[in-house]
């Protein structure tokens, strides 16, 4: 697991320059090497790993980063700009992302937390010096952004706060203007939503309405003359027309369609002029880019298509 710190060991324990009355044999101590409270931060970190499976920590941060960017930026335009912001934050979302599908973690089944850890900073004791002696200086705490997931077990994960989505309730009534023989298959058009099934006439039939209106019905085989269903329809929308598929009593792939401003019209797809194979199930139809297609098992059970160029 990647620990981002920003400074290391040695650094943080290095020894600071003499005072400059210090020469030769006279004596006057050095200042004290400058040393962190380090006890707060690692009792927090430790703590959030026993907790934790998986813990990724981001940088430090604090007030006086904040003061010396804002500096820099008056000073000569600086680097505290809106993009420096998003490049930090991608190069840990990309180290978070990185290390998760390590340890495979996948964020869409498994709970995340993303918390801040708070801890006291730098103390920097000058003994021995005028004024300053047995006086320490504090900077302002520091933060540490991270990411956890997989809580251990017999550990209790912080509260997280969710958000309960507004009460909805399914509501239960019948639309149908007929009895039906088959499934139902419903889709929003344009102008309305719509909803096809096979009658026990063995016609196709709509329910159509629009959204908050009341119900409306159509025998769409009675006007059109089309075949009698022997199957249950299935129907979407492509550019330009509604359109219906379904097996007829004859084992052809139907369909009944809707130009724009026109009312519904029937055609066989698989008479003549495609002579496509006798059909044993349902038809599925879709739009891919520039062609309308229709595919169904056949008698041969091998799949079969019909398509036509939008």
């Amino acid at each position: 697991m990647k620990n981002l710190y920003p400074l290391a060991e040695s650094e943080l324990t290095a020894n600071l320059p003499q005072h400059p009355c210090h020469t030769g044999g006279e004596s006057c101590q050095p200042i004290e090497k400058t040393r962190r409270k380090r006890s707060d931060r690692e009792d927090q970190e430790k703590e959030i790993r026993n907790r934790y499976a998986f813990v990724v920590f981001d940088g430090e941060y604090s007030l006086f980063n904040a003061a010396l960017a804002i500096a820099d930026v008056i000073v000569d335009g600086g680097y505290c700009t809106l993009e420096y912001i998003k490049d930090n934050l991608k190069e840990f979302g990309e180290t978070v992302a990185s290390e998760m599908i390590a340890q495979h973690i996948d964020p869409r089944s498994e709970p995340i937390n993303a918390a801040v850890m708070t801890f006291h900073c730098w103390e920097t004791p000058l003994a021995g010096r005028p004024f300053f002696s047995d006086k320490r200086f504090y900077l302002p705490n520091k933060h540490v952004p991270y990411v956890a997931a997989r809580t251990k077990s017999g550990t209790t994960p912080p509260p997280r706060v969710t958000v309960e989505p507004a009460s909805k309730t399914w509501m239960a009534r019948s639309i149908g203007a007929g009895p039906s023989a088959g499934d139902p298959m419903g889709f929003v058009s344009p102008d309305y939503i719509r909803v096809h099934y096979r009658g026990q006439d063995n016609h196709i039939h709509e329910i159509f309405g629009k959204e908050g209106g009341c119900w409306n019905h159509a025998d769409l085989s009675g006007p059109t003359g089309a075949a009698r269903a022997a199957g249950d329809p299935m129907g979407f929308v492509s550019p330009g027309y509604v359109r219906v598929h379904y097996r007829g009593e004859d084992n052809h792939i139907h369909e009944l369609f809707l130009p724009d401003g026109s009312g519904w019209h029937h055609a066989d797809l698989s008479g003549r002029p495609t002579g496509g194979a006798l059909a044993a199930g349902n038809p599925r139809g879709f739009v891919s880019p520039g062609v309308v297609r229709v595919e169904y098992r056949g008698q041969d059970n091998d799949i079969h298509e019909l398509c036509i160029d939008q």
